[in-house]
Order: structure tokens, then sequence, then C-alpha cells
């Protein structure tokens, strides 16, 4: 076991790794082992955390607290009625879902999707405007077409009058009385 101080008169802490400490502090040189905080590693971690430097979350499985080394639950506080507490607490973990990759990626996806559904979209309306536009041109055509013209023949009725007048009620005659 280390030891520091005036004359080495003090122990280092038993939850300082390796069991070294600075000799003239007491500060522990390698880090704490699972379950302890501070240069001294004389703090236990808090309530709902544990592990190396605290920072593992405890199960939601255990009510109040777990154990700050290992994470299981502890029997003072209890378990929810779906878990064993002798059971080490799941770590659970919301990396995977939380990173902005993910998040992107979903986004990605969804704006691909819904492009191809408009570019679909689209596609099916001009083809339906393709066939209408058709079938109007065809409905016009069957509905203009004309009859072949017929032979002319002396009984065709002429389809102009001539206009017979006299000289006397020409316009320039009428012009001519006036003035008279």
């Amino acid at each position: 076991m280390g030891s520091y101080g005036k004359d080495c008169g003090n122990h280092c802490s038993s939850h300082c790794r390796s069991m070294t400490c600075n000799p003239i502090t007491g500060s522990c040189l390698q880090g704490c082992t699972p379950g302890y905080l501070d240069s001294f590693c004389n703090k236990a971690c808090d309530k709902g955390t544990y592990g190396i430097n605290c920072s593992k979350n405890c199960s939601q499985n255990c009510f109040d607290k777990c154990d700050n080394v290992d994470g299981s639950c502890t029997l003072s506080s209890g378990c929810s009625e779906y878990s064993d507490c002798s059971e080490k607490a799941p770590i659970v973990s919301n990396d995977e879902y939380s990173t902005p990759d993910a998040y992107i990626t979903a986004l990605s996806i969804s704006l691909v999707i819904n492009f191809s559904l408009v570019v679909v979209i689209v596609i099916l309306l001009r083809l339906l405007y393709k066939r209408k536009q058709e079938k109007r041109s065809s409905d016009y055509i069957a509905s203009s077409e004309i009859s072949p013209p017929s032979q002319d023949s002396d009984n065709d009725v002429h389809q102009y009058q001539e206009l017979n007048m006299s000289n006397d009620s020409s316009y320039q005659n009428l012009s001519l009385r006036d003035r008279l």
C-alpha cells in the first residue's frame, strides 16, 4: 500500500488505481477505481451513476440508487417488480440514436421518397393530359368531316341572286336629283 506525507506517515486512498499517490499531497496519480471521484478518490459516485469516473447511469429498474462500482441495484433501494435486484443494471445507451447522422439519414430518405412520389404524379398527370388532348382532337376531326363535293349539274340552284336595279335609282342618280 502506498504512502505519502511527512515520513510517509499517511496511506494512499484504497480507491487509487494501483494504490499509487503523490508522495507529498496524496492525490491519486493514475486516477480512481470504478465508483469513485475526486483527486484523492475519496468521494463515491453521485446517486444514479456508477463506474469509472462515474460516467454510467444506473438502470431505470433501480428505485433509489445503484451500487457505485458495478451499477447493480442496491437491496436497500429496491428494484422494480420486473427486475432481479441481484442482477447488474443493464447499460442503456442512446448514443446510436441521438447522433445527427441518424436524423440526417432519415431526412434524406424521406426527401428521396417524397421527390419520387412527386415525379410519378407529374408523369401520370402529363399522360392523362395527352390522352385527353388526343381524344379532343379525334372528336373534332370526326365532327368536322366534310362530305365530298357533289358534281355540278344544270339543276343546281345558285346561291347568289342578282340584283336587278334600274339605272334611275342608282346612287349617282339619286345624288343628282337632290341637287336639282
